[in-house]
């Protein structure tokens, strides 16, 4: 399953961005102070940053600083360190430009992104969710701009793949592997379809909020007129829509 995620917000740290250089050698204590400030801005807390000494400041330089970054609170871990790589772009009256990106490839901030994709998919699926992918403070997308967490809905868990727009880094599809049905949802497109053959029928399909779909497909619900209770066995295909369904006596 799958649905297009429209978020306000970047969630992606691309990259970070600072000017400074001396006569010679870049400046790398002032560089350092202003990439701890950059991070901050984000809403983390590099607790240290390091580039070394003695850079050249010419165009097309290379060079490696290390940040490290706290994990949130609840996490509980020391800080993570990673790898910012470095490009000196221009260098000119004194300062130098650059472009940076994080050396492991493009990142999300995995507290933020958490919460804000947990709303929006909490809203598509039609209750609430909670969305873990990790306890470090960023998570790097694979070479197919995927990330994967782990989704709970109340006792419910299931594998969700988020996908990312290579060109804006921003998140824009979903997949639950398996997928899950919301049970008021599927009470309400069964019902009126159960009750034109079996008129005041209604229908229970279990006390959980969220049913995970089985890998056949066929989800059983009960079907009850009050004096005699029914299993009712239906369809579902992979775009979660209901197929068929079958009333059968208890």
């Amino acid at each position: 399953m799958s649905r297009a995620l429209v978020l306000g917000e970047m969630l992606v740290i691309a990259s970070l961005a600072a000017a400074t250089a001396g006569c010679n050698t870049i400046k790398s204590k002032e560089l350092e102070a202003d990439l701890g400030k950059r991070v901050a801005d984000m809403g983390l807390q590099a607790t240290s940053v390091s580039c070394p000494s003695g850079v050249e400041a010419t165009p097309r330089q290379v060079f490696t600083c290390q940040i490290a970054i706290a994990a949130p609170a609840e996490a509980r871990k020391q800080a993570k360190t990673y790898a910012l790589d470095v490009t000196i772009q221009a260098v000119a009256n004194g300062k130098a430009s650059f472009d940076t990106a994080w050396h492991d490839g493009p990142a999300v901030q995995t507290a933020k992104m958490e919460g804000l994709l947990a709303t929006e998919l909490g809203k598509a699926l039609g209750g609430a969710v909670t969305l873990a992918c990790g306890d470090e403070p960023l998570r790097f997308l694979d070479s197919q701009h995927k990330l994967r967490c782990e989704l709970a809905a109340g006792e419910v868990k299931t594998k969700a793949t988020i996908d990312f727009d290579a060109r804006t880094l921003s998140p824009t599809d979903w997949h639950l592997d398996p997928p899950l049905l919301a049970k008021a949802k599927l009470e309400a497109v069964l019902a009126p379809a159960v009750r034109e053959k079996a008129p005041g029928v209604t229908i229970d399909c279990g006390a959980a909020p969220f049913l995970a779909r089985p890998a056949d497909g066929v989800v059983t619900c009960k079907a009850s007129d009050g004096a005699q209770t029914g299993a009712l066995k239906v369809d579902i295909d992979d775009n979660l829509n209901v197929k068929r369904w079958e009333l059968a006596p208890g």
